[in-house]
């Protein structure tokens, strides 16, 4: 993500050890992502030969020397099952199988556990960490533990409001591997039957074993909403970033940061240009930053766990304007210039970014963009009485005694008082050195900054700016829960980019119907541009690509969508009729000011 120029991208700052500490060989493989967050069959074998030794065709591995959970290698793994070779298909079997002579507990579902006290703790509870071996026996050890796996799994289904299917088997071994803890989803021709978690008493630092049992009961809850292995493959395939970063940030709030949390937060705050995809565990940033912005991550985790696609998780995440408008800009760790340029959360390090340098004189227009999902930073220094900024999308001006929201058009005075004749001011005041912040949202965000100098030109500028208008429609769609299941949805999301006759954007939310349940209801957002005529007569066309539910949908892939819109005389209601919304009762729906920006 570069200026339009060729600027390099945003370098990382911080300071101590922090910013001098190297990825371990298993952090690097981990993060050896495509940039749409999958994983290639060569990463993925890496991966597993680093938890579990040696795979057949490929080179020695190192051995990680901190805790890892190797549930995240096998699910990595079992993403490309088909393209394994017999030889390797054998030995990721042989692998996940418990050795012989394993102890074998039970973990009961909540509602037939023995209840203690334990279900109302939270974040900062002080556990009795189970002792490690040698200095225990197995069996108290082994004791010890299955609290702490019962402990867990009230606390999580508390937190989440629900529990999983059937119970959680546990076996103790000797595994003789380089992990700590694998778990593994179960299914029988209904639908989840549990899991079951092989934990290797092999481990040495009895700090982390707490965190280890949370990890890996917090992928049973994610298994189990998943009716079938199919969909559960899909849904880490294409959401490892939700699969790893809700249980990094949920476990650090219940017990506190361990020993892998420092790093997690240093990769996701000196990454702001990698799409939010392509990350995993450093993923923790993205529920702080939900948590930050008034969205309680536990109450949407059930739902983001369903979904088989990273679009719609992230629609499912509930992340608004406030989450996107100050997401960018909370790399920077700067709080002087507001508390929307600085992040915070359970063991934040104070690892940040260096800005862009971006210098812009007079009659001088430099052009910037953010892919979907990205975030890039600039550091101004303009030389002009006025900054003209142009914004498609999510962007954030601050100087340190001002901040601002910039979506469409805007001009900032630099330079003087900048007054029109008939106006005190026309324009906001901006220092000529300031920060400016980009963030990529769903579909891409485009900025062009100018350089100009104050005359008549920018009095009749301001009339003509659709600043703070952002007049559009929004239909959400209520959730629904008896004998099918109906994800609550903002089902349209459009806005008039230029009046109401004009140009309109937006996004479309297929699917969200479960006809089998909850598990099934995947998500689509679909982006979507038209134009009303003068008459007010328009049309939206798309397709939905993915195999979602939808009301004339029932689960084929490339539905068309063909809309017929219809603003009234006033200006201010729309009518949508077409094949996508004909249940929904859309005539004369007002058009009033939304908080989209998708212009």
């Amino acid at each position: 993500m570069t200026a339009a120029g060729g600027l390099p991208a945003c370098s990382s700052s911080g300071d101590g050890d922090e910013a001098s500490a190297e990825p371990t060989p298993w952090q690097q493989e981990l993060a050896n992502l495509e940039p749409d967050g999958s994983r290639s069959l060569d990463s993925a074998l890496r991966l597993f030969a680093m938890a579990f030794g040696p795979m057949p065709g490929v080179p020695s591995q190192p051995r990680p020397q901190e805790f890892i959970s190797a549930s995240d290698a096998a699910l990595a793994l079992q993403v490309h099952e088909a393209d394994l070779t017999p030889e390797q298909r054998d030995a990721m079997e042989a692998a996940l199988r418990p050795p012989p002579g394993a102890i074998e507990r039970t973990v009961p579902p909540v509602g037939e556990l023995p209840l203690a006290s334990s279900t109302g703790g939270g974040r900062g509870r002080r556990l009795s960490r189970p002792a490690a071996p040698p200095t225990v026996p197995p069996a108290r050890l082994v004791a010890s533990m299955m609290t702490v796996f019962k402990l867990a799994r009230e606390q999580l289904a508390a937190r989440l409001g629900y529990d999983f299917t059937g119970p959680h088997v546990v076996f103790f071994g000797p595994a003789g591997k380089n992990n700590y803890a694998v778990t593994e989803g179960h299914w029988d021709g209904v639908g989840p039957a549990g899991c079951s978690t092989l934990v290797n008493l092999e481990m040495s630092d009895a700090s982390i074993l707490a965190h280890v049992i949370y990890h890996e009961t917090f992928h049973c809850f994610q298994h189990t909403t998943h009716a079938t292995v199919a969909s559960r493959v899909g849904a880490y395939g294409n959401n490892g970033w939700v699969w790893e970063g809700s249980i990094v940030w949920g476990v650090n709030e219940l017990l506190g940061p361990d020993v892998n949390t420092p790093s997690s937060w240093a990769l996701w705050l000196t990454s702001p240009e990698r799409s939010l995809f392509a990350h995993r565990y450093d993923a923790i940033g993205f529920f702080a930053h939900l948590a930050e912005t008034g969205t309680n991550p536990w109450s949407v985790m059930p739902a983001m766990f369903r979904q088989t696609s990273s679009d719609g998780a992230f629609a499912a995440s509930g992340a608004g304007d406030a989450f996107l408008d100050s997401w960018a800009s909370g790399y920077l760790r700067d709080r002087r210039l507001g508390k929307a340029w600085d992040f915070t959360g359970t063991g934040i390090t104070r690892h940040g970014v260096n800005p862009t340098r971006v210098s812009i004189g007079k009659n001088e227009s430099r052009q910037f963009h953010a892919d979907p999902y990205t975030n890039d930073q600039l550091a101004l220094n303009v030389d002009a009485e006025v900054l003209e900024v142009q914004v498609t999308g999510h962007g954030r001006v601050a100087d340190g005694r001002r901040d601002y929201v910039v979506k469409g058009g805007r001009q900032f005075c630099l330079k003087g008082e900048c007054k029109c004749p008939d106006e005190k001011q026309h324009v906001d005041k901006l220092a000529s050195e300031s920060s400016f912040a980009i963030t990529g949202g769903r579909v891409g965000t485009s900025v062009t900054l100018t350089g100009r100098k104050f005359d008549e030109e920018s009095c009749k500028k301001k009339a003509t700016s659709p600043r703070g208008r952002n007049l559009g429609v929004v239909v959400t769609r209520p959730a629904y829960d008896a004998e099918f299941y109906i994800q609550a949805l903002d089902v349209i999301d459009l806005q008039a980019c230029n009046g109401v006759r004009g140009q309109w954007k937006g996004v479309l939310r297929a699917g969200g119907f479960g006809i089998a349940g909850a598990a099934d209801a995947q998500v689509e957002e679909v982006p979507v541009s038209f134009t009303v005529d003068r008459r007010g007569r328009g049309r939206i066309q798309a397709r939905v690509t993915s195999t979602v539910v939808t009301p004339v949908n029932q689960g084929q892939a490339g539905t068309n969508v063909d809309i017929a819109v219809q603003v009234a005389r006033d200006g201010k209601h729309i009518s949508l009729n077409g094949n996508f919304f004909q249940d929904l009762g859309l005539t004369n729906r007002p058009i009033a000011r939304t908080a989209g920006s998708w212009c």
